[in-house]
Protein backbone atom coordinates (compact mmCIF):
# COMPACT_ATOMS: atom_id res chain seq x y z
CA UNK A 1 0.00 0.00 0.00
CA UNK A 2 1.32 3.44 -0.94
CA UNK A 3 0.87 6.14 1.68
CA UNK A 4 2.10 9.63 0.90
CA UNK A 5 3.94 11.68 3.49
CA UNK A 6 1.97 14.70 4.74
CA UNK A 7 4.26 17.03 2.78
CA UNK A 8 3.60 15.09 -0.42
CA UNK A 9 -0.15 15.17 0.20
CA UNK A 10 0.00 18.94 0.72
CA UNK A 11 1.97 19.34 -2.52
CA UNK A 12 -0.48 17.18 -4.47
CA UNK A 13 -3.48 19.05 -3.05
CA UNK A 14 -1.82 22.35 -3.93
CA UNK A 15 -1.53 21.14 -7.51
CA UNK A 16 -5.17 20.08 -7.58
CA UNK A 17 -6.22 23.46 -6.20
CA UNK A 18 -4.05 25.34 -8.71
CA UNK A 19 -5.60 23.46 -11.62
CA UNK A 20 -9.11 24.08 -10.33
CA UNK A 21 -8.39 27.77 -9.64
CA UNK A 22 -7.45 28.06 -13.31
CA UNK A 23 -10.47 26.05 -14.47
CA UNK A 24 -12.91 28.13 -12.40
CA UNK A 25 -11.25 31.53 -12.91
CA UNK A 26 -13.84 34.29 -12.97
CA UNK A 27 -16.56 31.98 -11.66
CA UNK A 28 -15.39 30.88 -8.20
CA UNK A 29 -13.01 32.88 -6.00
CA UNK A 30 -9.58 31.20 -5.69
CA UNK A 31 -9.83 31.10 -1.89
CA UNK A 32 -13.15 29.25 -2.18
CA UNK A 33 -11.58 26.74 -4.59
CA UNK A 34 -8.75 26.03 -2.16
CA UNK A 35 -11.26 25.71 0.70
CA UNK A 36 -13.37 23.21 -1.26
CA UNK A 37 -10.31 21.13 -2.15
CA UNK A 38 -9.11 21.05 1.47
CA UNK A 39 -12.55 20.25 2.90
CA UNK A 40 -13.22 17.61 0.28
CA UNK A 41 -9.92 15.90 1.08
CA UNK A 42 -10.62 16.01 4.82
CA UNK A 43 -14.10 14.52 4.29
CA UNK A 44 -12.82 11.73 2.05
CA UNK A 45 -9.79 10.96 4.23
CA UNK A 46 -12.00 10.66 7.32
CA UNK A 47 -13.96 7.83 5.69
CA UNK A 48 -11.25 6.21 3.56
CA UNK A 49 -10.28 2.61 4.01
CA UNK A 50 -7.99 2.76 0.96
CA UNK A 51 -5.93 5.92 0.65
CA UNK A 52 -4.13 5.26 -2.61
CA UNK A 53 -6.71 7.14 -4.68
CA UNK A 54 -7.56 10.00 -2.32
CA UNK A 55 -5.92 12.70 -4.44
CA UNK A 56 -7.75 11.87 -7.70
CA UNK A 57 -10.99 11.32 -5.79
CA UNK A 58 -10.51 14.69 -4.11
CA UNK A 59 -9.93 16.37 -7.49
CA UNK A 60 -13.05 14.84 -9.00
CA UNK A 61 -15.31 15.48 -6.00
CA UNK A 62 -14.05 19.06 -5.59
CA UNK A 63 -14.60 19.73 -9.31
CA UNK A 64 -18.16 18.44 -9.02
CA UNK A 65 -18.84 20.64 -5.99
CA UNK A 66 -17.36 23.69 -7.72
CA UNK A 67 -19.39 22.98 -10.87
CA UNK A 68 -22.50 23.05 -8.71
CA UNK A 69 -21.46 26.30 -7.04
CA UNK A 70 -20.66 27.87 -10.40
CA UNK A 71 -24.03 26.80 -11.78
CA UNK A 72 -22.63 24.26 -14.25
CA UNK A 73 -24.45 21.02 -14.95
Amino acid sequence: MTVLAPEAVAEELSGVAAALVEQFAGRVHPDRVREVVAQTHRDLAAQATVVAFLIPLTANRARTRLDAEAGVG
